[in-house]
């Protein structure tokens, strides 16, 4: 079992939750320049009722990538080498039958 964003909790449950941790960060970061020149645009309009309204220009999405990090603790446990048996309890009924 695998969780997302290294939450503490991860690291005190039973067994301990293997994660991927994201970089905050450098997403906060991100958001803040991706929402600063719209702040920036906005203006304030009077709707319909008379009440006025905040509206913004809207900003060309563009997708980022940013690299995360494997924690890895005891919910996961690496590959078992090729030919090595399966214990009999963790069979499956047709591994069982052959």
């Amino acid at each position: 079992m695998v969780g997302i964003d290294d939450i503490q909790f991860a690291a005190y449950t039973n067994p301990g939750l293997t994660t991927v941790a994201q970089p905050k960060h450098e997403l906060g970061a991100l958001a803040v320049d991706a929402l600063l020149p719209r702040a920036g645009q906005a203006s304030a309009a009077a709707g319909i009722d008379g009440q006025a309204r905040v509206t913004g220009a809207r900003a060309a999405s563009s997708a980022r990538t940013l690299d995360g990090q494997l924690v890895i603790r005891e919910s996961t446990a690496p590959a078992r080498p090729a030919g090595l048996a399966v214990p009999p309890e963790r069979r499956t009924a047709e591994e069982r039958a052959r």
